[in-house]
């Protein structure tokens, strides 16, 4: 399951006021369980019916005031403690609140990433690398993070090797090339490994490019455990 979770979910917004769309009179607060660019987690006691169309009310931190966004459910679970968490999908928004919700995510994923605590991005291509004089050879990636990358590949390689990587980003290209290093291996005889890698020798420009494609690119999952 975490493989496919290839967007950012961030916690950090506490709470978040709700109404069917088109009824009168206050909204109701529910607590945040996480929020993406494509829709938010929350939990409530009563139940929600799927298909349910909302008013949102966002109050992000420093931004000065809510925002309004709807949303729609599309999907409700028990979480065996009287509490149901409820997923809602993001439907219209205007840019500026948009934009606003997309620095919010990246600041909260900046925070953990200070905490060495990656995020994360599914993402399967074919990379290429090569280690001391060897000829180039092919891998493929599984996730990806600001500061690395997960592959397979054919061959056992020692923690500490210093590999020349290069890859392209979907959608992107122009190919981004550093030196990285090894510094996680999966244990086993198994022929083809899994393999961290931490980016070493790369530009600013790349990792930006990188970390763009982490915050904004992986916002296309609506699978409803992964809203």
């Amino acid at each position: 399951m975490e493989e496919k979770r290839n967007f950012v979910r961030v916690k950090g917004l506490q709470d978040i006021g709700f109404r069917v769309k088109g009824q009168k009179g206050s909204f109701t607060q529910a607590a945040v369980k996480n929020i993406s660019l494509m829709g938010v987690s929350i939990l409530r006691t009563d139940v929600l019916p799927a298909g349910s169309h909302l008013e949102l009310l966002l109050d992000l931190p420093g931004n000065g005031g809510p925002m309004s966004i709807d949303g729609t459910v599309v999907w409700q679970t028990p979480n065996g403690s009287g509490m149901n968490t409820t997923g809602i999908q993001f439907t219209t928004a205007d840019p500026q609140t948009r934009e606003q919700l997309s620095k919010f995510i990246m600041a909260c994923a900046r925070r953990v990433e200070e905490k060495r605590e990656f995020v994360r991005c599914a993402l399967e291509i074919q990379v290429s690398y090569r280690h001391a004089a060897g000829a180039a050879r092919p891998a493929q990636s599984i996730d990806i993070s600001r500061g690395g990358m997960k592959m397979l590949v054919n061959e056992s390689l020692p923690l500490n090797t210093r590999i020349a990587l290069t890859f392209s980003l979907p959608k992107d290209p122009t190919a981004i090339t550093c030196t990285a290093e090894v510094v996680w291996v999966q244990p086993g005889d198994s022929a083809v490994r899994r393999i961290g890698v931490q980016f070493l020798d790369i530009s600013q420009r790349d990792t930006d490019r990188v970390w763009a494609f982490v915050t904004q690119h992986c916002a296309g999952m609506t699978n409803r455990e992964e809203i």
